[in-house]
């Protein structure tokens, strides 16, 4: 039996997909996010991405016909962060010794002692990140040797809370079903009937609660490649699903990502209401409350707010 030395030190596991625990908090928030900001972190969130080989002489055609990007020029070191959307143009999915000479979105093999691994180079928050990829069984000796060589620079454990929440968000970075739902559900009927008969694969979409002032049409939540910024993974010369949706859109871009840089004494006087006897609690910043001024760094309607993302 294997053991799990990523779940070692955890204070708080979560079950994904029906039997696979992960570690979501490793003491809490603000200890695991200090490793990004001051030294180094090693997490597994990403671990349980179910792996797909797609292989054979249309390998590339087929990439091509349901991806944004163009796999036509993708060599053995390359990776592209591949996008698929439906046919509204509507995101429904997106991937993932001195490394220094990988480039960003580009691999090398590599040896871990002496267990073979794959070094991927991609970072989504602007820093020097890299991913280790190899076969599950070596995965206790790979993962004890990097954390070992990380401990000395003060690295630490980032849990899976840390990770989605706070890691891609405070990069400014939009992380699917943390940031936008996915239209797995209204895209396809035998889409939406294949993710009913494997819950597991879609607790996400199952159970997805909406808040914020949009409301609750869906429409309005989904995302295109260029609503979250990725311009730039979009290629219009190949023919993909959505394309026609998605040339449309580019002549009418709706929204982008921004980063607001909140005002210290604002947020403060925010929170001071729930503290002062006699006031109410300001729940809603943007409202017409005793905390209006606060809404002055508010421009338009805004469909999504989690700590520094917002969709405008």
């Amino acid at each position: 039996m294997m053991s799990n030395p990523d779940l070692e030190t955890a204070t708080l596991l979560f079950n994904i997909n029906g039997g696979q625990p992960l570690a979501y908090e490793f003491g809490g928030v603000k200890e695991e996010i200090d490793g990004y900001r001051k030294s180094a972190w090693i997490g597994i969130p990403l671990a349980w991405s179910p792996i797909y080989d797609v292989t054979g002489p249309d390998a590339v055609k087929f990439l091509n016909s349901i991806c944004t990007n163009n796999f036509s020029k993708l060599t053995e070191r390359g990776l592209r962060h591949a996008v698929i959307c439906n046919e509204k143009g509507q995101i429904l999915t997106d991937g993932e010794a001195d490394l220094h000479d990988i480039k960003f979105a580009s691999h090398r093999k590599d040896m871990m002692g002496d267990k073979a691994v794959e070094v991927i180079r991609l970072g989504m928050s602007g820093n020097l990140a890299y991913e280790i990829h190899g076969p599950v069984t070596e995965f206790d000796e790979v993962y004890r040797k990097v954390w070992a060589s990380g401990q000395k620079f003060g690295a630490t454990k980032l849990g899976m809370r840390a990770y989605s929440l706070f890691n891609h968000t405070e990069a400014g970075f939009p992380n699917i079903h943390l940031h936008y739902p996915m239209p797995w559900l209204e895209s396809d009927e035998d889409m939406a009937k294949h993710m009913f008969e494997n819950p597991q694969m879609s607790w996400q979409q199952l159970n997805r609660k909406l808040a914020g002032s949009v409301g609750n049409d869906l429409e309005t939540r989904f995302m295109t490649p260029f609503d979250v910024g990725w311009d730039f993974l979009v290629k219009f010369d190949h023919d993909f699903t959505g394309r026609e949706a998605l040339e449309a859109a580019q002549k009418n871009i709706r929204r982008k990502p921004v980063t607001l840089e909140w005002n210290a004494e604002d947020v403060a006087a925010v929170f001071a209401t729930m503290l002062k006897p006699g006031e109410e609690a300001c729940e809603n910043i943007t409202g017409d409350t005793e905390c209006e001024y606060v809404a002055s760094a508010f421009k338009g309607e805004f469909c999504f707010r989690a700590d520094k993302v917002l969709f405008g």
